[in-house]
């Protein structure tokens, strides 16, 4: 805590905070509950969350900062074949042409955010992990300290809405690690914490990221963002949410576009080889995602949109029905 809230390197500090998450692994209960005792009794608490808000606010910053970067690293190149090489004007890097040129460069020589977005983002995962609803809480609200800073609402608020518009090839693995951790802010349930989310315009971002054509993307990192943001909102709607939830999400989700998205993601299980075919695919389980959140939130429904849809989902994914009563 005192190197991430007192040390000016940046190497050090992202040094400081994987060690945090190396002792965190697996959310270590003894480890977690060291923490919670070192933010109410160590001077530097107030200092260390101050210093964790200031740089998820420098990473705004970064996202662009890093496109650039791999877009001149990839022009300085001049890769043999053009079809590869990229504008220096270029609004998205593909994820063939980021792994390529982080296979090429020198580990010293590719972007280092001095944000350490990563980092904070998958520490503050841990601080959860397993329900740790005394942590979940302190990180909203520091009642010991003096001055609070919500690093609950703070991603959402500030970093996801600078990230919604600018997912590509360079920064989809931040942005699957952001919704893991607001994931794990809210299972459990933390009630405080899906109010306070709910509260952003988280819906607004998801409805964004869900309906966008990711063509810069791998159809698995695709399908990978989209299930991490279904759990998201899966875990705002665990247990006996407040009715604000499921509102805001039937007024901000476009239901007809998930029927659509369902029935596409049937089909391309459906046209799989038969040996790749199974319950448990990367295919198959966003779209029952979708059909989890659809038979959750046709419980909060007036007009009866929602249960029509349901009526007409492909058979494959009505096969989690029995499922699906064992999570009710």
């Amino acid at each position: 805590m005192q190197l991430v809230s007192k040390c000016k390197s940046d190497t050090v500090v992202n040094e400081a905070l994987s060690m945090g998450i190396a002792l965190l692994h697996g959310g270590n209960s003894d480890v977690q509950a060291s923490f919670m005792m070192c933010f109410h009794e160590e001077e530097c608490s107030e200092a260390f969350f101050l210093e964790l808000r200031n740089r998820i606010r420098r990473a705004i910053g970064e996202l662009e900062e890093r496109k650039k970067f791999y877009a001149k690293a990839i022009h300085r190149m001049q890769l043999d074949d053009s079809s590869k090489k990229i504008s220096l004007a270029t609004s998205t890097i593909t994820s063939s042409q980021y792994e390529e040129v982080q296979s090429i460069l020198p580990l010293e020589s590719q972007f280092e955010e001095s944000s350490g977005i990563a980092l904070i983002l998958r520490l503050l995962q841990l601080f959860c992990e397993g329900h740790n609803l005394e942590l979940q809480n302190y990180l909203r609200i520091q009642h010991s300290n003096r001055e609070s800073y919500d690093l609950v609402s703070e991603p959402s608020l500030a970093f996801l809405e600078a990230l919604e518009i600018q997912i590509d090839g360079s920064n989809v693995h931040i942005a699957i690690q952001l919704f893991i951790t607001l994931t794990e802010y809210c299972q459990g349930p933390c009630p405080d914490n899906q109010i306070a989310l709910a509260q952003t315009k988280l819906c607004d971002s998801v409805k964004y990221i869900l309906q966008r054509e990711y063509h810069d993307l791998k159809p698995e990192q695709v399908n990978q963002l989209h299930h991490c943001v279904l759990l998201l909102l899966h875990s705002l709607l665990e247990g006996k949410v407040d009715e604000l939830i499921p509102r805001q999400m039937l007024l901000m989700l476009d239901f007809k576009f998930i029927e659509s998205k369902i029935n596409r993601l049937v089909e391309e299980y459906e046209n799989l080889p038969p040996h790749l075919k199974n319950t448990d695919n990367e295919i198959l389980n966003p779209a029952f995602s979708y059909f989890l959140l659809l038979s959750i939130l046709s419980d909060y429904e007036k007009d009866k949109q929602i249960r029509k849809i349901l009526e007409n989902c492909p058979k494959i994914v009505l096969f989690y029905q029995k499922k699906l009563q064992a999570l009710k």
